[in-house]
C-alpha cells in the first residue's frame, strides 16, 4: 500500500483531534483526549477504509469545447506551425521557415508510409511537381492556395 497515503491520514488524523480539542475547550467544556482521539481515529480510518474500497474513478465522457487560445497552449507542433503559417502570410519576403517546415512533412509522410527517402525518382513522382517544386527551389510567397494544395498533396502520400 501507499505508505504517503498512510502518512496523510496520520496527519488528518492529528489535526482533526486537535482541532476538536480546542474547539471543546473553548466552549467550555473538558473533553477527555483519550476519547477524543480514539473517535477521531475510528472516523478517519473508516473513511480511509472507504476510499481504499472505492473503485477509481472512470474518466468523464464530457467533452471540452475547444478554444483556440486553449489549442495552441496544447500542442505545441500545431503551434509552430500556425506561427510559421501566419509569418510567411504577413511578409512581403518571405524565408525558408513555410518551405523547410513543408518539407519535413513530406519528408516524415514519405518514410513511414512509404519508406522512401525524399531526393529519390519514386519520392519526386508520389509528391507530385508542385510540391518537388516548393521543396527544391528558392522560398517564394505562396499565396493560400498553394500552400493549401501542397498541404492536401501531403496528406495524400
Amino acid at each position: 500500500m501507499n505508505a504517503g497515503r498512510w502518512w496523510f491520514r496520520l496527519v488528518v488524523l492529528v489535526a482533526s483531534a486537535v482541532a476538536v480539542l480546542w474547539a471543546g475547550s473553548r466552549l467550555g467544556m473538558e473533553p477527555d483526549p483519550v476519547r477524543v482521539v480514539l473517535v477521531t481515529a475510528a472516523v478517519v480510518v473508516l473513511v480511509g477504509l472507504l476510499l481504499d474500497a472505492a473503485p477509481p474513478p472512470t474518466p468523464g465522457w464530457r467533452l471540452e469545447e475547444a478554444h483556440i487560445a486553449d489549442y495552441h497552449r496544447r500542442d505545441p507542433r500545431t503551434a509552430s506551425n500556425l506561427r510559421i503559417l501566419e509569418h510567411h502570410l504577413a511578409v512581403s519576403r518571405p524565408d525558408t521557415g513555410l518551405r523547410d517546415r513543408l518539407a519535413e512533412l513530406a519528408e516524415q509522410v514519405l518514410l513511414v508510409r512509404h519508406g522512401e527517402h525524399p531526393e529519390t525518382a519514386r519520392a519526386y513522382r508520389l509528391m507530385g511537381p508542385e510540391l518537388t517544386r516548393l521543396v527544391n527551389d528558392p522560398p517564394r510567397k505562396l499565396r493560400r492556395e498553394e500552400i493549401e494544395r501542397c498541404v492536401r498533396r501531403i496528406e495524400d502520400l
